[in-house]
């Protein structure tokens, strides 16, 4: 799993800068908790997906940082799963690393030109995420 985040940053982006990861991670985590509190399921795991891509990425560009997907279980518990934890992050994680694969491989220019773009040909990990939603029978306390 953290093999396709790291060949896809360094496919996708490959320069180092950790502080824009650093950045990336307290803007992801303010979506998931917007997410939390609009009660949007989809959205919701699509961002705690998204949290835990930036913080691989940080912590593959910041070898003494440490993180572990178990550190997302902050999010995590306030959802019931029925089967284990690791299994919905293994597959939410591989639909969010399909989904990504399908972006261009072209930057922005300008103050985002960090920011790869959506071209014509992305998919987004909307209805896999759903589809994972049904597998795990996945819903709100």
């Amino acid at each position: 799993m953290i093999d396709r985040i790291i060949n896809w940053y360094n496919e996708y982006q490959g320069w180092d800068n950790k502080e824009l990861y650093e950045k990336l991670i307290i803007e992801e985590v303010n979506e998931t908790d917007n997410a939390l509190k609009d009660k949007n399921l989809v959205e919701y795991l699509d961002w705690i997906g998204d949290v835990y891509w930036v913080s691989v990425i940080y912590n593959y560009l910041d070898k003494n940082y440490k993180y572990d997907i178990f550190d997302v279980e902050y999010y995590l518990w306030k959802l019931y799963f029925k089967w284990n934890k690791k299994d919905i992050m293994f597959d939410l994680i591989n639909v969010i690393a399909d989904s990504n694969f399908t972006k261009s491989k072209d930057k922005q220019t300008g103050e985002k030109e960090w920011k790869i773009i959506k071209w014509e040909n992305f998919i987004p990990p909307t209805e896999w995420i759903k589809n994972i939603i049904q597998k795990y029978k996945i819903y709100w306390k």
